[in-house]
């Protein structure tokens, strides 16, 4: 195995990896307690080169990239392995990570454009209004990750982290967030990951302006747990209702497993 690549859904306990040597994606049921159960592959890839993989939290989807040259594209499927689809396909080379900015609902990823140069675009969740954010050389990208203000990505040609603000023209210049160069001994700086807060993402609220991007003809609800249920019963405990959301979402809504709220159909 060469894993490349890792995320962990933790309402599900499911954690999936991008095995990089067997050209697949696979994944496994991690509980609090007991043993994990046996990875099953989820994705067969043979021939694409996958690499980066990324968790939208909110929507329960997976995105990876498939960095062989010939054929290069950003794709995305649920947690089941179920819809999958090609996000990206034009104008890329080999891309080779891929991140998500859930407060804003962005997709952003690196390609290692052909010869020195390099690129960091992002786009909206399904592809669309595509940016081009870093057009530079000199670097080899590896891994990418946002956070509420800033890109970062890792680089093995000088052994370093480098960031730039998500609000960057193409032409601006990356500064280096931390050195890892050594005369002695250089370390290849590899996985990275952000920590915007403590706090847990606010999907209903991310959703709702989500909804209301796409032009939907109605509103979008997204009701508390409290709120839902307050004219069913006074005296259920929160762990309860947490039981009964995922059977009572009313009209054909859907549960929201990270915040206890249904989400309501378009419309």
């Amino acid at each position: 195995m060469h894993i490349i690549g890792m995320v962990f859904d933790t309402s599900s306990r499911t954690l999936l990896w991008v095995d990089a040597l067997k050209e697949i994606i696979a994944k496994m049921h991690v509980p609090l307690n007991g043993e994990p159960s046996n990875p099953v592959i989820l994705h067969n890839l043979i021939g694409n080169s996958p690499r980066g993989i990324a968790l939208d939290v909110c929507n329960s989807l997976i995105y990876w990239v498939n960095s062989n040259t010939t054929n290069p594209s950003i794709e995305r499927s649920n947690l089941d392995g179920s819809d999958r689809t090609i996000v990206v396909k034009e104008n890329l080379y080999e891309p080779l990570a891929v991140a998500i900015d859930h407060a804003q609902q962005k997709l952003y990823w690196i390609d290692d454009v052909e010869g020195i140069h390099f690129k960091i675009e992002r786009s909206n969740l399904d592809g669309s209004d595509r940016e081009l954010l870093v057009h530079n050389k000199h670097q080899q990208p590896v891994y990418l990750a946002v956070d509420s203000e800033s890109m970062y990505w890792s680089d093995w040609v000088h052994s370093a982290i480098w960031t730039m603000p998500k609000h960057a023209k193409v032409g601006d210049y990356p500064t280096k967030f931390k050195s890892y160069y050594d005369s002695r001994r250089d370390a290849d700086p590899a996985g990275i990951v952000t920590r915007d807060n403590v706090g847990k993402i606010d999907c209903a609220a991310i959703l709702s302006i989500m909804e209301k991007r796409s032009n939907l003809s109605g509103p979008v609800v997204s009701r508390p747990l409290a709120e839902t249920f307050n004219n069913l019963t006074t005296s259920t405990e929160e762990s309860d209702l947490t039981t009964e959301i995922s059977r009572n979402c009313l009209n054909d809504g859907h549960p929201n497993k990270t915040d206890g709220t249904c989400r309501c159909k378009p419309g």
